[in-house]
């Protein structure tokens, strides 16, 4: 993709069209995603099961990457420079007021991401996404790695909402079980999760993932 404008904002994903790629914003930088492959699919649709169920529970709503999160929306509206498409994300029912009918004006009290190829990086402690989710402090931060078949849980040091660092990681595999302080009536076995994914195919590469 090639584009003369220096900064980029929300303002300008509001005048795509629905059915466009889905584009995120770090620090005004426009960066497009490629199509998840299978393995992120069913580990999304397995975790996509488990926070419905705390939907279900009154805990509050959950969201995938058809909807854009404006981490920084409080402090600059539709002129934010930090709009990712999470692969899920969650706001608890106590904080309804940040869903619109377009965006999610601010926060998310929990954002899942799964690893791919081309996300890896950003991922990282240090990465692109792992800074700005610590910049405006995202309470909660899981990663899923399908490959080592584990979950990452991170939780943020700091002010919510506003900024902090994440500890090390409370790593889950199968055999364990997922729980938060988000929904704690709930739980999820790290074997389901797991269940259905894929050993990669030796001599064919998979997709990249959002």
């Amino acid at each position: 993709m090639v584009t003369t404008q220096s900064t980029h904002t929300l303002a300008d994903l509001a005048e795509l069209p629905d059915d466009s790629p889905i584009y995120d914003i770090f620090g005004g930088e426009l960066v497009v995603r490629n199509i998840p492959d299978v393995n992120h699919a069913i580990a999304r649709m397995e975790l996509a099961d488990f926070l419905f169920a705390a939907y279900e529970a009154g805990y509050g709503y959950v969201f995938s990457d058809t909807t854009a999160v404006a981490l920084d929306y409080p402090l600059r509206g539709a002129a934010s420079e930090h709009v990712s498409h999470p692969d899920l994300f969650f706001v608890r029912q106590e904080r309804e007021h940040i869903i619109s009918n377009r965006v999610i004006e601010g926060v998310p009290d929990l954002i899942v991401e799964i690893l791919s190829p081309s996300t890896r990086d950003e991922h990282a402690r240090g990465g692109k996404l792992w800074r700005s989710y610590e910049l405006h402090g995202v309470p909660h931060y899981w990663i899923v790695d399908n490959g080592s078949r584990t979950l990452a849980q991170y939780v943020l040091f700091g002010d919510p909402y506003q900024a902090g660092q994440y500890g090390a990681a409370t790593l889950l595999r199968p055999g364990q079980t997922l729980t938060s302080p988000l929904f704690p009536t709930l739980s999820l076995p790290m074997a389901k999760l797991f269940r259905n994914v894929r050993d990669r195919r030796p001599g064919r590469q998979a997709s990249a993932g959002s």
